[in-house]
């Protein structure tokens, strides 16, 4: 679902120019963004059932796709 919203997103930018073409694709380059940094987060999971990932690992993934921001 999320990837059709990226896909829409960029092909919504085709269609403007400036300012709003450029929040349009940092929009849709966030998302991609914070979709890898929650691949990374289920990936450092051993086990999605069973396994168990330390808050801190999840913590700095999180903080990094978020820009450093500590105020989340």
């Amino acid at each position: 679902m999320t990837d059709d919203l990226v896909k829409r997103l960029e092909e919504e930018a085709e269609c403007y120019r400036g300012t709003t073409q450029a929040c349009l694709l940092e929009a849709k380059e966030r998302i991609e963004q914070l979709e890898a940094a929650l691949r990374k987060i289920v990936a450092m999971t051993p086990d999605p059932e069973f396994g168990t990932l330390p808050i801190e690992s999840a913590i700095k993934v999180a903080r990094a796709a978020l820009g450093g921001k500590k105020d989340v």
